[in-house]
């Protein structure tokens, strides 16, 4: 159900007009705090918005999910998502540093493709971190990610609707960037 209303997104998007981006930011958040996997949804928003306005949607929603992880791993699911890590020796070593660290951790380890975004959300909100540290780490560590993707995904939507003969190659590079 939710992978239809994934690939249903770009009509839905277009179809709702001047209110199409806050759906977008609305679904994005959604489906990032559901641990679902965001990067067609980012790659999307290059070929709907264009390059600024796309990557300014992808950092809201994931700036957005982000902070949901964050709330609710401090408040209600702490008990919960506490006894997912407890048992975990790579976990107990990361959020030693990170008590340590703090905004220079997070921001590197977001830079990682090793630890998926959702769950870096809800684990650095175990630890003592602030909220305003959080916060700026995962913007600024978004920014390479999201442009990155937007721009690929921009050019090669254009160089589709364009006519490019050979179709396999744009969508070839796409999915190596």
């Amino acid at each position: 159900a939710i992978g239809g209303l994934a690939a249903r997104a770009p009509q839905q998007v277009a179809a709702l007009g001047p209110w199409g981006p806050v759906y977008f930011v609305l679904l994005g958040t959604a489906m990032e705090s559901l641990l679902l996997p965001v990067t067609p949804l980012v790659l999307s928003a290059g070929i709907l918005f264009g390059v600024p306005l796309g990557t300014a949607l992808a950092l809201a929603f994931m700036a957005s999910s982000a902070t949901v992880g964050f709330v609710l791993s401090r408040g209600v699911l702490r008990p919960h998502v506490e006894k997912y890590f407890a048992r975990n020796k790579r976990f107990r070593m990361v959020n030693a540093v990170v008590e340590r660290e703090g905004f220079k951790v997070m921001f590197l380890l977001r830079l990682s493709p090793f630890l998926p975004s959702c769950v870096a959300n809800y684990l650095f909100a175990l630890s003592s971190t602030k909220y305003p540290d959080f916060i700026l780490a995962t913007i600024l560590a978004y920014v390479p990610y999201c442009s990155l993707l937007v721009y690929s995904a921009t050019v090669a939507g254009s160089a589709l609707q364009q006519g490019v003969r050979h179709r396999w190659l744009v969508c070839g590079a796409a999915l190596v960037l």
